[in-house]
């Protein structure tokens, strides 16, 4: 939802997950998603250059209980020390120009604290004027029983990194200590540059000696040798037994294949980098090398989630007039092999039926020019001459009493609050023309 704008900023986001964290927990989920969001928000505001580090730790556990602290740590303008005291109160910012200049009222900071008490939890921040801010809250979660178990699947063969030698090559000292921490955990040799010239060098060193490295993770916006540079000099140097490579890159510096294949890169992941997603690829590689030695490997693509739509005739309008809202649904929705349309407002939807068929609309309810009710209720009195009826989801920020009535009358089908929850998103899919559509969702 957000990492599209912090990179924007020219910004790392980093999030560093205690594994110790239970997969699943009793709480709620729109709340912890909101408070996080408004820190983060906040964090993203007063910072110009650097970083935002997300942190997650499991720091008491009781019998029936577990309480997380998470914490967004920035570099940012900071704040006075004579101002944390207020920094929670309604409406208050550190002083007026930060108003001028930022914008906001700081009632996001107020709401996440009502919010946090209310959760049975605490929050703070610890702050120096020029040396960033790290603000930080507590949440009690109950424990989740019943549980259904997981669907049996291949364990991946984790042995295979046992003793791997890795370089990892970025010129942000939090990433590079995050991707070591990752791989170090199971049990790789990992070594770190800061730069891509530096990178060469250490991995020239390794290749005279009797110890090359087996996986290089490279970043792509780097001072002088940029990924795309680094790996190309990597390859060049070592064509007959090469590592693999992976680059880690942001979301508005993504590649194709062939641009990735063509400097000898097995794979792009995106930033923020989770563990998971790291060392599956990882090892998804490794079994390719391990099968065709003799072949290129590509990166696979991921394994299909519990409820993966497997159909690419789908057609799905977009109506959203937030940019950082529109990469999220596209993005998501191309996780399911679908590629959706997207206009801004209810006079381009109407624009855009005119020109196509549609399986399904996801319409923001407040738009610019026409709204979602308006552009509803239009193309319902246009179906009653046509006979047919394209099925229309409400996506809004409200979450009032009567809203989902509003969006009813109007003549919508289904209703998602916003932030938009993936796995309801899907459901709703398949719920609406699934069935209708012979889609599979498995």
């Amino acid at each position: 939802i957000i990492a599209h704008k912090i990179h924007k900023k020219g910004l790392e986001l980093i999030i560093d997950l205690d594994p110790g964290i239970p997969a699943h927990v009793k709480g709620d989920p729109v709340r912890f998603r909101q408070i996080l969001l408004n820190l983060l928000g906040n964090a993203v505001k007063f910072t110009e250059e650097g970083e935002i580090v997300i942190n997650g730790k499991l720091v008491e556990e009781e019998e029936d209980e577990f309480v997380v602290q998470m914490s967004v740590c920035d570099t940012g303008i900071g704040i006075p020390e004579d101002k944390i005291q207020f920094i929670f109160d309604s409406f208050s910012q550190a002083d007026g120009s930060t108003t001028r200049k930022y914008g906001g009222t700081g009632l996001g900071l107020t709401i996440s604290k009502q919010l946090t008490i209310l959760m049975g939890g605490t929050i703070g921040v610890e702050s120096a004027m020029g040396k960033g801010s790290v603000f930080w809250f507590t949440i009690k979660f109950g424990k989740a029983t019943g549980i259904p178990e997981p669907k049996q699947q291949a364990a991946p063969d984790i042995e295979k990194l046992k003793g791997a030698r890795v370089l990892v090559i970025d010129d942000n000292a939090t990433n590079r200590l995050l991707l070591k921490k990752i791989m170090k955990s199971y049990d790789c040799i990992v070594e770190t540059a800061e730069d891509g010239v530096a990178g060469y060098q250490i991995f020239m060193e390794a290749l005279k000696t009797s110890h090359p490295f087996n996986i290089i993770l490279v970043d792509m916006q780097m001072p002088n040798f940029d990924g795309m540079q680094t790996a190309r000099k990597i390859r060049e140097v070592s064509a007959k037994e090469p590592p693999i490579i992976i680059m880690v890159s942001s979301l508005d510096k993504r590649f194709t294949r062939e641009q990735l294949r063509e400097v000898g890169i097995n794979c792009s992941l995106l930033k923020p980098v989770r563990p998971s997603a790291l060392i599956t690829t990882v090892l998804t590689i490794l079994e390719g090398c391990h099968q065709k030695k003799t072949e290129k490997t590509e990166c696979a693509p991921p394994a299909p989630s519990s409820k993966t739509i497997k159909n690419k005739s789908v057609r799905i309008l977009v109506a959203e007039d937030n940019l950082v809202n529109q990469q999220f649904i596209k993005r998501l929705l191309q996780k399911q092999q679908i590629h959706p349309d997207i206009v801004a407002n209810g006079v381009e939807v109407l624009d855009a039926i005119d020109q196509n068929h549609y399986d399904l609309i996801l319409m923001d309810v407040q738009m610019p020019e026409m709204d979602g009710l308006e552009a509803t209720r239009r193309i319902r009195n246009r179906e009653a001459f046509t006979g047919s009826r394209i099925p229309i989801i409400a996506l809004t920020a409200n979450a009032m009493k009567g809203d989902r009535e509003r969006c009813l009358e109007a003549g919508m089908d289904g209703y998602l609050s916003k932030p938009v929850n993936p796995r309801d998103l899907i459901e709703m899919i398949r719920e609406w023309i699934g069935e209708k559509r012979g889609i599979q969702v498995r």
